[in-house]
């Protein structure tokens, strides 16, 4: 009897990435180190490590794990490497850089049912939980006695997780880490002491100038081994310098990610390269203060004013060149649990006046616009319109960099009232399905980091009643419903999703996922430069 055996090819060629992305650390880890599941192209939940997963009842997720994974020290893949990990994660109160809003309970058990099969036990319903899971990396038991997620470095896990510090055998994916490293050192705000609540902000980022990963050619998956020998990130270079390198020569900069809409025009123009644009996953939004006192931004009457008065099509031709799409509230068109009944607002100046009026908008006093850098011509074109439609005044407070951390930290803990109206923020959905645990939550949740206002009882009711879902279609249908409620509330600013563009040579054949910087696929032709 023959057996269709699949042979891995050769990999073959190098390619430069330089990548700004704050999320660096989290591309150079799942590239190497695997978690049970992850996202594919459309960012959909699926199986990684784990071969399948089910309920067995609503408090117990079982995992069946794959046979024949091999760490890049030579160590065997079995459930008591999953122990292993699992019980390094349960150590730290808010070992996510995220947040602890991605912990499991801390009652959580872990059952090793066989060599290959595993449970999770929780004490009451979590239906996030496979979610949860592209964030409980798996690695070998020598990563643990060497480095640690900060163990070494820090001597913590708090905040550190997914950060390696250090070059190393350490994980059973694509590609091994074999020189460099990719961290950042944060600092934590306590959005709420009972129940505990935490997030943490970026200091700075810790980069070595080079981070090289090299083929594992004895992958686990044929079909989705790596195609290319080396991968080198470039961090010697800046954004600026990377692209000109990219766009003008060969074998310097191979693949520039995060390409700004103001340079997307040189990059479809250049001789070398060309630019490949994706659906995004982050989504732009104002955020009302529902702190202000002498503002009601609690009146829906006068939200919807204010959502009435944009032009968001004139935010993405004028302020995204085109490079965005329009969103009705948070979750995007693309993801499995969109409402497919709401269709964006359009602008109506005439009603939005009225409605502001309605509001008792008191006459002579400005609107207060506030944004970081990254998003400050938005904020401005935001600003106009809202002085021609709504015929108020609109102040603009740009937020420097150097300032960013603390006014970051005081929106997050919540001990003092911001004194603007409006601050436009992002949040990034990790898969395209349960998106309000990544995006509406931050906004609006107990333990979102962004919420500039009381708890919302309706909102935290809706959110309940979707996390216990165990069931996806259950949680799909529930998620609709969050989506639903917030736009017909109007409980933000709701504007649009920027694309994720990036500068390629036209030898590499690159193929961009949604929500992540997945390199196995990336391949060379022969003319590249570095093949020939």
């Amino acid at each position: 009897m023959s057996h269709n055996v699949i042979s891995p090819r050769t990999p073959a060629g190098t390619i430069h990435v330089v990548d700004p992305s704050p999320f660096n650390c989290l591309h150079v880890l799942e590239n190497t180190m695997e978690a049970l599941v992850k996202a594919d192209r459309n960012g959909r939940v699926i199986p990684a490590l784990a071969a399948g997963l089910k309920w067995v009842d609503d408090c117990t997720l079982e995992m069946r794990l794959r046979v024949g994974v091999v760490f890049h020290d030579g160590q065997r893949l079995t459930s008591k490497s999953v122990k292993e990990n699992f019980k390094e994660l349960q150590r730290w109160p808010s070992p996510h850089p995220f947040g602890s809003w991605l912990n499991f309970h801390e009652e959580t058990k872990i059952i090793i049912v066989d060599e290959h099969t595993v449970q999770l036990q929780f004490p009451y319903p979590d239906g996030l939980v496979p979610g949860k899971l592209r964030f409980f990396h798996i690695a070998a038991s020598n990563f643990w006695r060497k480095i640690g997620f900060g163990y070494a470095k820090l001597g913590t896990g708090d905040g550190h997780w997914s950060m390696l510090d250090a070059p190393g055998p350490w994980g059973s994916g694509p590609y091994s880490l074999t020189n460099g490293h990719s961290s950042i050192l944060s600092q934590t705000a306590i959005i709420s002491k009972n129940p505990f609540a935490s997030a943490w902000l970026t200091v700075r980022e810790d980069r070595s100038p080079y981070i090289v990963l090299q083929a594992n050619q004895n992958y686990w998956n044929p079909i989705n081994s790596a195609k290319l020998e080396r991968v080198i990130f470039r961090n010697d270079l800046s954004y600026d310098h990377a692209l000109r390198l990219c766009t003008s020569t060969e074998g310097q900069v191979d693949l520039v990610t995060g390409v700004l809409t103001k340079d997307a025009e040189k990059v479809v123009r250049s001789p070398y390269t060309r630019l490949v644009n994706e659906k995004g996953n982050q989504v732009i939004a104002g955020i009302f203060n529902l702190f202000r006192r002498d503002v009601n931004f609690s009146d829906r009457k006068l939200r919807l004013a204010f959502n009435l008065a944009i032009d968001r099509e004139e935010i993405v031709r004028k302020g995204f060149k085109g490079y965005a799409d329009l969103v009705p509230a948070l979750t995007p068109s693309w993801a499995a649990d969109f409402p497919e009944n709401l269709q964006p607002r359009q602008s109506n100046p005439a009603r939005a006046r009225q409605l502001l009026k309605n509001a008792r908008w008191r006459p002579g006093r400005p609107v207060k616009l506030a944004s970081t850098e990254k998003y400050q011509t938005i904020a401005r074109l935001i600003a106009s319109q809202l002085r021609t439609n709504l015929q108020i005044e609109a102040e603009v407070t740009i937020v420097q960099p150097d300032q960013e951390l603390s006014f970051l930290k005081t929106i997050a803990e919540k001990k003092l009232v911001p004194s603007w109206d409006i601050f436009l923020a992002d949040a990034t959905a990790s898969f395209s399905e349960d998106t309000p645990f990544y995006i509406h939550r931050e906004f609006f949740g107990r333990s979102g980091a962004l919420r500039a206002g009381p708890e919302l009882v309706d909102f935290d009711q809706l959110y309940k009643r979707m996390v216990i879902q165990t069931d996806r279609r259950n949680r799909i249908h529930r998620a609709k419903a969050i989506d639903q409620f917030i736009f017909e509330q109007a409980y933000a600013l709701f504007l649009c999703i920027p694309q994720s563009l990036y500068a390629v040579n036209k030898q590499v054949h690159f193929t961009p996922y949604k929500t992540m910087l997945d390199l196995a696929e990336t391949e060379v032709t022969e003319k590249h430069w570095s093949r020939r």
